[in-house]
């Protein structure tokens, strides 16, 4: 199945909100979420340099999970 994983982000300078989408393909949603957070440390990279972070620890804003295996 295909998952859509959104993890919150978090523009250094501004201050401002996004979300860094990750589709991953897992038998269930847990690993999914295990399989983007492995996948988000290579993006951290990214994101850096692009003067973002990622934000893992936000409950406000946790980690959200999509089942897209049919779209």
């Amino acid at each position: 199945m295909k998952y859509r994983v959104d993890i919150p982000t978090r523009d250094k300078a501004t201050g401002a909100r996004g979300w860094q989408c990750l589709v991953v393909t897992a038998t269930v949603s847990r690993e999914a979420r295990e399989l983007a957070l492995a996948e988000a440390g290579d993006l951290a990279a990214v994101r850096h340099r692009r003067d973002a972070d990622l934000v893992l620890d936000d409950p406000a804003r946790p980690l959200q999970v999509w089942d897209v295996t049919r779209r």
